[in-house]
């Protein structure tokens, strides 16, 4: 079985949040709906390589999206195509990127 998530084409109300980590911008963006209130993302690597990004309101509680919302994040220097991205925990490979970076729809 295979989904789609696609990005909105018509007038709709996009929010962009971005944090950076070792000097690369992680990006998401989203519906104020999909994103639930999200003001801020923190970013972090783990000790095993892997991102964690999470959400945040405006007092600072972590929080869950609603929806899907579009994650960009930067691919490690050195890295050669197939690009693979453990999505929802599932291996996801990308041929082609914009600008050394993937971007995917996922539920934070």
């Amino acid at each position: 079985q295979i989904s789609f998530v696609i990005r909105p084409t018509a007038q709709v109300e996009m929010i962009c949040l971005t944090d950076a980590i070792e000097g690369q911008n992680i990006s998401i963006e989203g519906t104020p709906h999909a994103l639930n209130g999200a003001k801020e993302i923190k970013a972090e690597r783990k000790e095993n390589g892997k991102l964690n990004i999470r959400l945040y309101n405006e007092k600072g509680e972590e929080i869950k999206s609603k929806g899907y919302v579009f994650i960009q994040i930067p691919i490690p220097k050195n890295t050669k195509a197939p690009y693979r991205v453990k999505v929802d925990g599932k291996q996801t490979t990308f041929e082609e990127t914009d600008k050394g970076s993937v971007i995917f729809a996922s539920l934070l």
